[in-house]
């Protein structure tokens, strides 16, 4: 789960580098390093904030809050980033922190701090599409690749939760539904681990997909249920103390 975090962090600080890089080239024909790596260490920052907006506090706000704290975050980001890298000049050319703000506020560096806020709303909003609909079917209808009919082989797994009806009738529908939410929650992990995509949920029931080759390499198609079994066991204490239940899935 960590390595997928930092190579999503990594992954921020490479798009956004390249979108500056294009910027760069446009408006001065030169590509400096200094800038090449401040727009890395930017991106990277923008890559936390991400991260801290996918926390599960944040994800059941309304979507209205949940944008307000994107931009907020944006523009704290975008504060603290450009604050360091104005003592960062001041110190190394000894130039005063005031002269270094008079020339921000200047209009040759208006463009600039313009195309720096652009592009951290376009990258986050990039990867904000892709957590919802999933970084392979986004980068496959890129790539046009459902517009052109393939003959593919694949590997499904089908989950059911046990005593699905008589729980759902125990708990009602918010607390059943809560259930479920944590439920997968917990299995984010072990899907990471094994691979897999959730191809769909059909009501209680989840739908596992891989390609062939990955579902079989290391037995992922068969690893990922049991990987899930004994995660949702280790917290069965917290499902019983809130729910009163313990998912169990066959």
């Amino acid at each position: 789960l960590q390595q997928n975090k930092i190579k999503r962090l990594l992954r921020f600080g490479l798009y956004t580098t390249a979108v500056f890089a294009v910027i760069f080239y446009i408006t001065t024909n030169t590509i400096f390093i200094p800038h090449i790596i401040s727009s890395f260490v930017y991106g990277v920052l923008l890559g936390v904030l991400e991260e801290i907006s996918n926390h599960r506090r944040i994800l059941a706000l309304s979507l209205p809050l949940q944008f307000l704290f994107k931009i907020v975050g944006i523009l704290l980001v975008f504060t603290l980033f450009s604050g360091a890298l104005i003592f960062t000049i001041s110190s190394l050319t000894e130039i005063h922190v005031p002269d270094l703000i008079k020339q921000m506020q200047s209009r040759q560096l208006a463009s600039p701090i313009i195309s720096a806020l652009a592009v951290a709303f376009v990258i986050s909003t990039i990867f904000q599409i892709e957590r919802l609909v999933g970084r392979n079917l986004l980068r496959n209808y890129l790539k046009g690749r459902y517009r052109r009919p393939k003959k593919e082989i694949g590997v499904f797994l089908f989950m059911d939760l046990q005593s699905s009806t008589a729980i759902s009738e125990k708990l009602g529908n918010h607390d059943y539904y809560s259930f479920l939410n944590d439920a997968i929650y917990q299995m984010s992990e072990s899907i990471m681990k094994t691979q897999a995509e959730i191809y769909q949920y059909v009501g209680d029931e989840i739908v596992f997909s891989w390609p062939l080759e990955k579902g079989i390499t290391n037995n992922n198609c068969l690893l990922l249920y049991e990987m899930i079994v004994h995660q949702l066991h280790q917290k069965s204490a917290h499902f019983i103390k809130k729910y009163g239940y313990e998912p169990k899935y066959r």
